[in-house]
């Protein structure tokens, strides 16, 4: 179910909120890079040397987004702009949810889990 709004006027673009799809994983790594290339954990912890290698943030998370799409217990939503001269639409905004405690173990997939 996606849900859609204007952001003011006629002119302004139409944000549109849906579960993410397989094809959104690059745009979310996309995404969350610009927001998180600075942070202080993923930045200037984990990735000291980012400023050399701008990339290796990217499919660092990248990496992750794939492997967390795939857990049941996960859910991502993403934002889009759609895009007025027919090209689609473009991520804008992304995130994870995550279900724990009981609700979340209901989610697994147990001994027919392919990943194990």
């Amino acid at each position: 179910m996606a849900s859609t709004a204007r952001s003011g006027g006629d002119s302004s673009p139409k944000l549109q909120l849906r579960k993410a799809r397989l094809l959104d994983l690059p745009s979310i790594a996309r995404v969350w890079h610009a927001a998180f290339f600075d942070d202080e954990i993923i930045g200037d912890v984990m990735h000291p040397h980012r400023q050399q290698y701008p990339e290796d943030v990217y499919w660092f998370l990248l990496r992750g987004i794939r492997e967390r799409f795939w857990d049941w217990r996960h859910q991502f939503m993403v934002v889009t702009v759609i895009l007025n001269d027919d090209r689609g639409e473009r991520v804008v905004g992304a995130a994870d949810w995550r279900r724990l405690g009981k609700g979340g173990e209901k989610m697994e997939l147990a001994s027919v889990d392919p990943r194990e």
